[in-house]
């Protein structure tokens, strides 16, 4: 009986390996996750160069009240007051309250502009006029030609294949600090 039940055993074992090496190659048609975007949330990864808008650039496009995909200084004032009022109630934000802010506007918590970047007195809380001050910072710096308006072209930046960081240090990310966004027809220094 025994050698009966060999082909058989080796039937099974040959079906489970089969089994196994095929649930192993599959994810239920789910892509993995690449990179943490925090709370679970998968976040892609830049592959090569090409144009990017720093996360920041997303809250600054959604100030634009009128919708003339001009983002005004006046509309970055009104816009930061609506931001401050929803964010920090209670007249200071710590960081546990800002990674929450940042992941919901800014789509992580780990995008820059970070908490220590608004923090400028490194006290452990940021006050309306740091969160006032480093949004300020940030739309000067974004606006490439000086006139008090955003254009989305101003937010984008060029970040060439290799450049990890435009000037943030950090892997893959544009960041604060990264300089000027280039104009058409402007290419990254190599």
């Amino acid at each position: 009986m025994t050698i009966m039940a060999r082909p058989h055993i080796r039937s099974v074992a040959v079906l489970c390996a089969a089994v196994f090496a095929l649930s192993a190659c599959t994810n239920g048609g789910r892509r993995p996750p690449q990179g943490g975007g925090g709370e679970g949330m998968p976040q892609r990864q830049m592959q090569g160069g090409g144009p990017v808008a720093p996360p920041l650039a997303m809250v600054l496009a959604s100030l634009d009240d009128d919708h003339d995909t001009l983002s005004s200084r006046a509309e970055l004032d009104r816009g930061v007051a609506r931001e401050w009022e929803e964010v920090a109630p209670n007249g200071s934000l710590r960081a546990l309250d800002y990674g929450k802010w940042a992941l919901s506007r800014l789509g992580s918590e780990q995008a820059h502009p970070s908490f220590v970047a608004f923090d400028m007195n490194l006290d452990g809380e940021i006050v309306r006029e740091e969160f006032e001050r480093r949004f300020a910072m940030e739309f000067v710096q974004m606006d490439a030609n000086g006139d008090s308006l955003l254009a989305r072209s101003e937010m984008v930046q060029i970040v060439s294949r290799g450049n990890r960081g435009a000037g943030s240090g950090g892997p893959g990310g544009v960041g604060s600090g990264g300089g000027r966004p280039l104009g058409d027809g402007q290419r990254p220094p190599r």
